[in-house]
């Protein structure tokens, strides 16, 4: 960007592509962009028509004097029953646009430097149309639009820079133009004596990486799919953006995984509570915490969400069965009881949601002191049991998980601590004297990052794709964890390494996320970690915390 800068500093007239330089598609192939469209209106023969159709178009229209068509033209050549996409199309368009913000800090500069700023581009859409794009882009302020639609002559010939030198009064050495087409942005433009900066394509940017390895195997193995397209579009459009959540490990770990299962799990909880006329919704504590917030923003319908503690401690607590980890208190239960009949429910057909269910410790819970209510269980992956009545999204049996489960304990979590009990109908956490508060706290302040990359891909998500949904594919998502976890980095493994979570109720018994060869005959000195966290002074802001405040958190 600095290069770029002192080469606009040298002439009189900036000049700009668009597509893939001042604006990006959120996909992998332009192409995908008739493929969600196609999903999202469930007809998917608008894919091969939409591309037929431009073709017959300019097969018809175009020769020496036209090279270009027009979007009316492209839609006078389609079948009539696709007509209806023709708007569709266009607000699709102009919704997912992302503006690459480097550039657009270039843009803003040329203008600061009072250099005569164009846009130049090859696109059948009509001048008024890319104007109100990029404005609304952030991109305002240019003498003027140049688009091939408009004047019948593209760039790939030449021809649409001899109109731009004419029409400007500018010789071609006063001009540098921008673009990512080596051949339209570059090779045309030297020709006619055009000085050019090759802004190369993010994508191709991205692949040369050797980190991104995995992922462009993952694409490659489904390329088909549309969801992987948006996925990794959107991944790589915040990898070039947004230079902090490369330097941020835990946000990017958010951004890049979190935010897509939180996506996809309360899209199919919301699908549910249609089917099964659900009345409320119970979010377990604390895998439900990034949940809820998502499920109150998008919820369209009448079920409300609650935040329920139901712990595999407070099952061993509360319910006295045969339990290998049974601790039954009966003070304990009558906490819990009072708890449980304090919450203010919509009706008697419950749903509950967690991540996982190997001895159904919540649901077994929740079913013992509400026996009189229908209740659902709805789990990433569960182990088979056919005592309760449950849906498992990933359609894979717990035991059988090809990656570490811990990874999604992390993504689905809160910045609690643990809780050891029900109090006056508050949870009770561990305190600073508890031998794992240290790796306890650990988690919760890496967790605290995590989200933020989370709740950022949600945004963006929702930001382009709203009302342009298609449904999310759990095998897929699944096998993109896999991927990941099946080809971590060493950047991967010496930072998760230090995240461990309990294998058990007590949480006395920690595992690492990975074990790095550092770790591998190391036990956490919990005492140490204890002293280092409470040498934060951020600790006592946590008591503070926004979630504290709103659950009224029994601090002991």
């Amino acid at each position: 960007m600095h290069k770029l800068k002192s080469l606009i500093k040298q002439y009189d007239v900036i000049s700009f592509d668009i597509f893939d330089t001042l604006l990006f598609r959120p996909f992998m192939d332009p192409k995908d962009v008739f493929s969600y469209i196609a999903k999202s209106k469930s007809n998917i023969e608008f894919i091969k028509e939409r591309v037929l159709a431009e073709y017959r178009a300019r097969k018809e229209i175009c020769n020496n004097d036209i090279q270009d068509i027009t979007y009316d033209q492209i839609y006078q050549h389609i079948n009539p029953e696709f007509r209806e996409f023709y708007n569709y199309e266009k607000e699709f368009e102009k919704q997912i646009l992302i503006p690459n913000k480097k550039m657009l800090k270039i843009f803003k500069y040329a203008l600061e430097q009072k250099k005569k700023v164009i846009i130049t581009s090859d696109m059948y859409f009509e001048e008024d149309f890319l104007t109100e794009v990029l404005n609304t882009k952030g991109f305002y302020g240019f003498d003027k639009l140049y688009v091939s639609s408009k004047y019948k002559k593209n760039k790939y010939s030449g021809e649409l820079y001899k109109i731009i030198c004419n029409d400007l009064g500018a010789t071609p050495d006063k001009i540098l133009h921008i673009g990512d087409n080596y051949k339209s942005d570059v090779i045309s433009a030297n020709k006619l004596g055009i000085n050019t900066f090759h802004f190369e394509k993010i994508k191709e940017q991205f692949i040369k990486s050797p980190e991104h390895k995995r992922l462009i195997e993952f694409y490659l193995a489904n390329e088909h799919d549309v969801l992987v397209s948006a996925l990794l579009g959107l991944r790589i459009i915040n990898w070039y953006n947004n230079e902090e959540y490369k330097i941020n490990y835990w946000q990017n770990f958010g951004y890049n995984y979190g935010g897509l299962i939180i996506i996809a799990i309360i899209q199919a909880v919301i699908e549910i509570i249609k089917y099964r006329n659900i009345t409320d919704v119970f979010f377990i504590a604390r895998d439900g915490y990034p949940l809820l917030e998502l499920f109150e923003k998008c919820n369209i319908t009448k079920a409300k969400g609650h935040y329920i503690y139901a712990s595999r401690k407070l099952r061993s607590l509360c319910v006295d069965d045969d339990y290998e980890y049974n601790t039954y208190d009966k003070t304990a239960a009558c906490e819990y009881e009072k708890y449980i009949n304090s919450i203010e429910l919509n009706g008697d057909n419950i749903l509950i949601v967690d991540s996982c269910a190997n001895n159904y410790s919540a649901q077994c819970l929740i079913e013992t002191y509400l026996s009189k209510k229908n209740i659902l269980g709805v789990y990433l992956t569960a182990v088979n049991n056919y005592k309760y009545n449950y849906i498992n999204l990933f359609i894979k049996d717990f035991k059988k998980v090809d990656f570490n489960w811990d990874i999604i304990e992390l993504i689905l979590t809160s910045p609690e601590l643990q809780i050891i009990g029900i109090q006056n109908n508050k949870p009770v956490y561990i305190n600073s004297d508890s031998e794992n508060y240290g790796i306890e706290m650990r988690r919760s302040q890496i967790f605290k990052e995590v989200y933020i990359g989370e709740t950022n891909f949600i945004k963006d998500f929702y930001k382009v794709f709203n009302g342009f949904e298609i449904s999310q594919n759990f095998h897929l998502i699944y096998d993109y964890l896999t991927n990941f976890y099946d080809n971590l980095t060493d950047l991967d493994k010496s930072n998760l390494g230090t995240i461990s979570h309990a294998e058990d109720p007590d949480h006395k018994k920690y595992t690492s996320l990975v074990k790095t060869s550092t770790q591998k005959n190391t036990k956490y000195n919990f005492a140490s970690l204890r002293n280092n966290i409470l040498k934060n002074k951020n600790i006592k802001n946590y008591q503070q915390s926004k979630l504290n405040k709103k659950m009224g958190v029994l601090n002991v």
